[in-house]
């Protein structure tokens, strides 16, 4: 129920609910080259951390410059 791409598109992440009635997330890298300046972001994804836990989070960043990284957007989903 999570879903990565990357293309030459804006970073972006949303949640929508699935055919199933169960929420899915979206996440779109979007692109180093296709922008100017580049845009550097990326995604995470942070899986549950035992299987007591019931919550699985992505997050998109970017690359600031040399030493920092901003959060741009966070889900979360419950399994």
């Amino acid at each position: 129920r999570i879903v990565v791409f990357g293309h030459t598109h804006q970073a972006d992440l949303f949640t929508v609910l699935n055919h199933k009635g169960k929420w899915s997330i979206y996440a779109n890298s979007g692109t180093w080259v296709d922008s100017s300046p580049r845009s550097c972001t990326f995604v995470a994804l942070l899986p549950k951390k035992d299987t007591a836990a019931t919550t699985d989070t992505v997050t998109v960043y970017q690359y600031v410059d040399d030493n920092n990284i901003k959060k741009l957007k966070s889900a979360a989903i419950r399994n």
